[in-house]
């Protein structure tokens, strides 16, 4: 379950980036969209969903980027570009890509506060990648910070480390760590590479194979992030545990009509004797046809994020996706939206997050509003800036219940401009008619 996520100085963020997922204080109404989860007599609540509006070029892509950026890096372990590389979000792989473009020797700063396995990581990086588009820089980690159920683990300042007290958690440290305690932060320190994590390296093999792994699966398989909505073969390839293909399969032939398949019906199958499935039509005569080849972009663009919808589900996984609503109707996001919010279906505390230019989804008997994100760009710097409707000023967005649509429709908040293009269109004209004359 996330709580946060936080970045600095990643392309259009130059400042601080508070992305929350925490209920926000003062908050009523909507229960089923909070996720409840205790540990150590404390309470930390989430909000299952997060919808993002703001202008074209605002920063809301950005947000979901540097979330993948991360969670690459710490997969790799590493400040490294790897040899081989096949992702829609190049930040991810090379780092050059990161830094804002106007930051002058400003490192960059990554943070991520989740739940999993009943234990809370908070998790930060500083890292310094040198200027934008500086692929020869000497890349190296500034700082590296990891507290699990708020007792500090390590801190990192360059090459020198710090430890705090482990009692209570002897249970995840390695028994090599427990036989040489006196001696592991010496070795530790003797072991550091300036372009290395310690999380991913030194930590696991010396103090807690375990946490790193806890921490290394979340990220793996419960913090899932989609680009390119409409690369139709983005899912093709898509594994699924056999309980979750089963239940795929029944919903796909009970209800064909909920996906408007132009077919007879839709059926998962395997592909050559291997675990990854992929989507075929049922022809009138019995026949198949891969689903691309016959269905529209739109009945195969939800199909799809039914699916993933339905693994996230399953395992209690973070869902972010970029642009989710290309191709999709309304109606079928609030579907989407329905489950997530539901107690009964997602009992493993499931999120879903995405961006979008609808207002429907504002509608506050739907969406709380710290479920309700806002970016904007100033024009002088072009720094991004991100907040939540839960963060703006009753008098500016209007009474508790107010219906949020109004509010965006109005044009009360700044990160929603209305675009005017007759002036443009006027000078066109006025060109057209000039070289008409001459």
């Amino acid at each position: 379950m996330l709580l946060e996520f936080k970045a600095k100085n990643y392309k259009s963020y130059m400042e601080e980036m508070v992305f929350s997922m925490a209920q926000a204080p003062k908050q009523r109404g909507l229960d089923e969209s909070v996720l409840r989860n205790k540990i150590d007599m404390t309470e930390y609540n989430a909000v299952c969903s997060a919808v993002v509006y703001g202008a074209s070029s605002s920063g809301k892509s950005n947000i979901f980027s540097a979330v993948d950026a991360f969670k690459s890096i710490i997969l790799r372990g590493s400040l490294r570009n790897p040899r081989n590389w096949d992702s829609y979000n190049k930040a991810a792989f090379l780092l050059e890509h990161i830094p804002n473009i106007s930051a002058k020797e400003k490192p960059v700063f990554f943070s991520i506060k989740f739940i999993d396995s009943n234990l809370l990581f908070e998790y930060s990086v500083e890292a310094d990648l040198g200027e934008f588009m500086n692929k020869e820089a000497e890349r190296k980690i500034v700082s590296e910070t990891l507290k699990v159920n708020d007792k500090l683990f390590f801190s990192r300042n360059g090459d020198e480390l710090e430890f705090g007290s482990f009692r209570g958690m002897s249970g995840y440290m390695a028994p090599s760590y427990l036989r040489y305690e006196n001696t592991a932060g010496a070795l530790a320190e003797c072991n550091i590479v300036a372009d290395e994590l310690f999380l991913t390296n030194g930590f696991k093999n010396i103090y807690s194979s375990r946490l790193a792994e806890i921490f290394r699966n979340w990220l793996e398989s419960k913090l899932e992030i989609i680009f390119n909505p409409e690369d139709q073969n983005f899912m093709l390839n898509m594994s699924e545990p056999n309980k979750n293909a089963i239940f795929m399969e029944r919903i796909l032939q009970d209800a064909p009509e909920f996906f408007s398949v132009g077919s007879a019906g839709i059926k998962l199958l395997p592909q050559g004797g291997g675990e990854d499935s992929r989507l075929y039509s049922i022809l009138s005569d019995g026949g198949k046809i891969a689903s691309e080849k016959f269905e529209s972009k739109g009945t195969i663009r939800f199909v799809n994020m039914f699916r993933l919808a339905v693994n996230s589900l399953m395992k209690g996984s973070t869902l972010i996706v970029d642009d989710m609503d290309s191709l999709i109707s309304p109606n079928q996001i609030m579907c989407l939206l329905s489950l997530y919010h539901s107690s009964q279906i997602n009992r493993r505390k499931a999120q879903l997050i995405f961006n979008s230019y609808n207002p429907i989804y504002l509608r506050s008997s739907l969406l709380r509003r710290e479920e309700v994100k806002f970016t904007e760009m100033d024009e002088e710097t072009a720094k991004s800036n991100l907040y939540s409707l839960s963060d703006i000023g009753s008098v500016k967005v209007g009474k508790k219940n107010e219906d949020f649509v109004k509010i965006y429709i109005s044009n009360k908040l700044e990160a929603v401009k209305p675009a005017d293009t007759n002036p443009i269109f006027k000078t066109l004209c006025e060109h057209a008619k000039d070289e008409e004359l001459s």
